[in-house]
Formats: C-alpha cells, structure tokens, sequence
C-alpha cells in the first residue's frame, strides 16, 4: 500500500495538481479570512453558515463511512477521571466506549472520594453490566493523580487513551 501511495504521489499528475490546488487552497482560506474581517462578514455567514455542531456533524459522516478490516487486534485501556462529575455527561461518556465497534478495550475509571450520593451506586452498575469496566479509586492529597497513575500502570492494554467525563467517543474510534 506504501508503495502505490508513494508512487501516486510522485506521478507526474499528481504533483502537478499540487502545484496548482495548494496556492487555490491558500488562496480560498485567505479570502474567506479577509471577508470574515470586513463589513460583508454577515452576509458571508448568511451564505455559509458554520456548523453549530461541528463534531456530531463529523460523527454522523463518519458512520456512514464502513470500517475497514483490521490486520491487528490492539487492546486499549481507557482512563476515564472523574471528580463531581455531572451524571448525565458520565452517562454519555460510559456509554460512547461501551457503543465501540471494536471490543478490545477496557475502561478504567479514576474516581477520588466525591461526596456526591448517586455515584457510588452508578460506578457500581456500571462495573456489573461490563467486565471491561474497572474503578480504580484512591483518597487523600493528589488523590486523582495517584488513581489515574495506577490505573495505567494496572491496564493491560497496547494503547492508553483518556476521556473526560464531558467527551463523546465516535462508535468506530477505537476501530
């Protein structure tokens, strides 16, 4: 596969479409910057509205995208920390690694003592419906920390990934 990449990239078509595309590409993001500073700045945005949701948009293009076949099996380890974190987002979250198209991962969630009532039982339920889930869980100064930095050490995965409570992950991403 390198070698036809690398043969396409050095055909004589190809640089030449180059020479010519890259200075139009330039050229485009430099005018739209210009009018974006200029008084006709509305009615380019009037014409060409940005995405209000520029990740969801990409995520929806990307599953309709199929997923190529894998020639290795990595296994990865997640490392999700949370510290008050809000249920609904923790929710989502969870549910975006355990929504993944490929299946060799673990989540290891970082928690430190939190004083919130729901999350112990969530954590909990969350561990009982998927072998996958693990808490890795310290108290006292730099609590956090010390939890993150054991979970990696005890992961057993190829790859070390971190999400936050807030993030969202595209169901083909580990894929």
């Amino acid at each position: 596969m390198n070698v036809h990449i690398t043969s396409l990239e050095n055909s004589i078509i190809f640089r030449i479409l180059r020479r010519v595309g890259q200075p139009l590409l330039n050229a485009k993001g430099w005018a739209t910057q210009r009018l974006m500073r200029s008084r006709f700045s509305g009615m380019y945005l009037r014409l060409f509205p940005p995405d209000p949701r520029p990740y969801t948009s990409w995520m929806e293009h990307e599953a309709a995208e199929e997923l190529p076949k894998l020639t290795a099996l990595p296994r990865f380890t997640i490392l999700l920390p949370i510290y008050k974190p809000r249920r609904e987002w923790l929710e989502e979250a969870i549910a975006s690694v355990r929504a993944q198209s490929y299946s060799s991962w673990e989540l290891r969630i970082c928690r430190s003592s939190c004083p919130e009532p729901w999350l112990a039982d969530f954590l909990a339920a969350a561990v009982a419906a998927d072998p996958r889930i693990s808490i890795a869980s310290t108290t006292g100064e730099f609590s956090i920390s010390r939890a993150l930095n054991q979970a990696a050490a005890d992961g057993t995965g190829s790859y070390l990934l971190a999400l936050d409570p807030n993030d969202r992950l595209y169901a083909g991403a580990l894929h």
